[in-house]
């Protein structure tokens, strides 16, 4: 209703609930400059997805009983890269991801 209201032209698609724009990010949290800390304080803002409280009420929704699997599981994996980050160059990060590509691409 807002969209519309701004003045924008809406259409139904089906079973599609919206078409965006792709906007592929430029770098990823492996070879991104930002600091582990600012990534780690947006990850837990209010706007994140995985905010603690509103990602926990969606695991316990969607996985009952088990809900305290994915919700661990997530923020544990995040943990292990950021010690991973921390140990490691930003440059040796790079290299790796560099290779991974030459290697897809080279199986491709």
């Amino acid at each position: 209703w807002e969209a519309k209201k701004a003045g924008y032209k809406l259409e139904v698609l089906g079973n599609a609930t919206a078409v965006c724009a792709f906007n592929p990010l430029e770098e990823g949290w492996a070879s991104s400059s930002i600091p582990m800390a600012k990534r780690w304080k947006l990850l837990l803002s209010l706007k994140s997805n995985l905010y603690p409280s509103a990602y926990w009420n969606y695991c316990k929704n969607f996985y009952g009983s088990l809900a305290l699997v994915p919700f661990t599981q997530v923020y544990l994996r995040l943990i292990l890269f950021t010690i991973v980050r921390w140990l490691l160059p930003l440059r040796v990060l790079k290299q790796m991801k560099e290779l991974k590509e030459r290697i897809l691409s080279f199986n491709a």
